[in-house]
């Protein structure tokens, strides 16, 4: 009987939502509201929503450019390979992500990476991590509020494709689950304890 109860609580715990994570693709051909990102590439700047969040991306030179091959920016001047972050025209390049709502940064999907070539990620104005071939993930405390930016900057080696971000849901907006398991689990428990009485009378 006291499986039983145990049981429920866990079920009933486990039923609450977890956060959602929402993936902005740089890569696709699938359109955004706004239309593809071919479509809203070449400018500086560029607006993309996905799930009631807009983001907005903008080259620190030149102008944002996809192609079949790659995502990232297009130097104004010659010689860059235009669809990668790189010094080819010996202009160190970056994009800059800002929302227009509070999010944390769960990952950055990088491709044409090869093993001497890196970048960096600046969250939210804070010390500058490593980007290369194994860290492109973070942990969750990666708080991003609304106006603030993420700037993903090359570093060394041939460059790479930026091809995508995932965000997720401030945990202080969504506690809401974890903290309703926590607020539901006393009386959760004490259901399971007048089922289990019940049982045995």
């Amino acid at each position: 009987m006291r499986a039983s109860a145990l049981r429920l609580v866990v079920v009933c715990l486990l039923a609450l939502p977890a956060a959602a994570q929402t993936t902005f693709d740089l890569r696709t051909s699938d359109p955004y509201p706004e239309g593809t990102i071919e479509d809203l590439d070449e400018n500086a700047s560029f607006t993309i929503t996905k799930d009631g969040i807009a983001a907005t991306l903008t080259a620190n030179d030149g102008v944002l450019n996809q192609t079949g091959s790659g995502f990232g920016v297009n130097a104004a001047a010659s010689g860059d390979d235009t669809d990668n972050l790189d010094d080819g025209s010996g202009v160190i390049e970056s994009v800059t992500v800002s929302f227009d709502a509070d999010v944390l940064l769960d990952e950055i999907g990088l491709s044409a990476l090869g093993a001497s070539d890196s970048g960096t990620v600046v969250i939210a104005g804070g010390t500058p991590q490593v980007l290369n071939m194994s860290t492109t993930t973070f942990s969750s405390g990666n708080l991003i509020t609304a106006g603030q930016t993420f700037v993903v900057t090359y570093s060394t080696g041939n460059g790479f494709s930026f091809d995508d971000f995932t965000i997720s849901t401030p945990s202080a907006a969504v506690p809401a689950s974890g903290a309703v398991a926590w607020i539901a689990l006393p009386a959760l428990l004490a259901a399971a304890g007048a089922l289990a009485l019940r049982r045995r009378r």
